[in-house]
C-alpha cells in the first residue's frame, strides 16, 4: 500500500465521511468503494466557513468511520448542486489519484459529515 499523508500539508484538505448509513441509491452513495472508483463524492454539504478555507488546490480525504477505511486524493473541483433542508449548500466533490492509506479518523461536522483541515 502506497503511503502519503495530507495532514499538516500546506494545501487545505477537505475531509468527507462516507458512512455506511448514508449508502443507498437515493443519496447517490452506492458504497465507499464505488465513490472512490467514480472520482466524485455527490451532494456533500460544505459549510460556508469551510469553503472559505479551501483554495484552487486542495486535497480530499474520504473516510468510512464504520469500516475504518481511508482514501486520500487530489481535489479537482467543487460543483454546487442543491441546498439541504438546513439551507446549507451541497456540492459534488471531484477528485483524482485516490490512494488507500492506513485508517486515521478525522473530526467532521454533524450536519454534512465534512470538514476542512
Amino acid at each position: 500500500m502506497h503511503q502519503r499523508s495530507y495532514a499538516g500539508h500546506m494545501q487545505p484538505t477537505l475531509v468527507i465521511n462516507v458512512p455506511r448509513t448514508k449508502v443507498n441509491s437515493a443519496t447517490g452513495w452506492d458504497s465507499f468503494d464505488s465513490v472512490v472508483r467514480s472520482g466524485v463524492a455527490p451532494d456533500c454539504i460544505i459549510l460556508e466557513s469551510d469553503m472559505a478555507k479551501l483554495s484552487a488546490k486542495f486535497k480530499v480525504v474520504l473516510l468510512d468511520k464504520t469500516d475504518e477505511k481511508r482514501v486520500e486524493a487530489d481535489g479537482v473541483r467543487l460543483d454546487p448542486t442543491t441546498k439541504a433542508g438546513n439551507n446549507q449548500q451541497r456540492y459534488n466533490v471531484y477528485f483524482d489519484n485516490p490512494v488507500r492509506v492506513n485508517y486515521k479518523p478525522e473530526p467532521v461536522n454533524r450536519n454534512g459529515g465534512t470538514a476542512v483541515i
